[in-house]
């Protein structure tokens, strides 16, 4: 198949039988989507409908960082984040994976925020670190007093 829309289409229908489903078959075959939409759409269903393991993460992630375009990253991470079982250690591999693909500061701090709200980043010190090295590179203040107001409130960090 030459189009990515027909690749999408095949991959769709492979998503809505999960019993037949062969994710390592999915994931290979998302890795020649050159369409941000079409692999990001994959993506997402790829996270709602199955549950991830550590290596099947791990691929996941390196597709998501093929992504262009801030929306559909961001949105492929707010899904990750919401179907699966949010660890601090999936929390940390996001914010790094947002933090070097991420040039939106709205796309990033919404992003920070969804991470905030399914996993409390002060629980984790590693994450709390990267949580506030993240929203302090955010060029917008409005952004970044946003992210930082949720984890910690006003004038309560550390």
């Amino acid at each position: 198949l030459e189009s990515d829309y027909y690749k999408g289409e095949m991959l769709n229908l492979l998503l809505r039988n999960p019993e037949h489903l062969s994710l390592d078959l999915v994931m290979k075959t998302a890795k020649t989507l050159e369409s941000d939409y079409e692999l990001a759409e994959t993506l997402t269903k790829v996270s709602r409908e199955n549950n991830l393991t550590g290596n099947q993460v791990e691929d996941f992630l390196k597709l998501a960082n093929q992504l262009d375009s801030d929306y559909d990253f961001g949105r492929v991470m707010e899904s990750l984040l919401k179907h699966q079982d949010t660890t601090p250690a999936l929390a940390r591999r996001i914010i790094v994976s947002a933090k070097e693909n991420l040039d939106s500061d709205y796309e990033l701090a919404q992003l920070l925020l969804r991470v905030n709200k399914e996993i409390h980043v002060r629980d984790d010190a590693r994450l709390e670190e990267l949580y506030l090295h993240a929203a302090q590179s955010l060029g917008s203040e409005w952004e970044r007093g946003r992210v930082l107001d949720a984890a910690f409130g006003k004038g309560k960090m550390r």
